[in-house]
């Protein structure tokens, strides 16, 4: 497993139907995955886990870590499809 979360701006990890990506200050986690009572099921779970965790230890040895991040701001656009 090569992915660590909060190490860049682009990298992704897929497992099953589940994506997590890096985006800078943030990671995104979407799809879904099914896990099976099963020994596949226990590695995709220890996968899952190992990654929970490193972004946990990540954001604990930050120290400054502020409380919550600002909201980038939203530049808004005239929709040329409207008159």
């Amino acid at each position: 497993m090569t992915f660590s979360a909060f190490a860049d701006d682009s990298s992704s990890y897929t497992l099953a139907n589940l994506t997590l990506e890096n985006n800078g200050d943030s990671v995104s986690i979407y799809g879904d995955i099914q896990i099976a009572r099963d020994a596949q099921g226990l590695q995709q779970l220890l996968e899952l886990q190992h990654i929970i965790n490193q972004a946990v230890a990540t954001l604990q040895a930050d120290a400054q870590l502020p409380e919550q991040l600002a909201a980038a701001p939203v530049n808004e656009i005239d929709n040329p499809f409207l008159s």
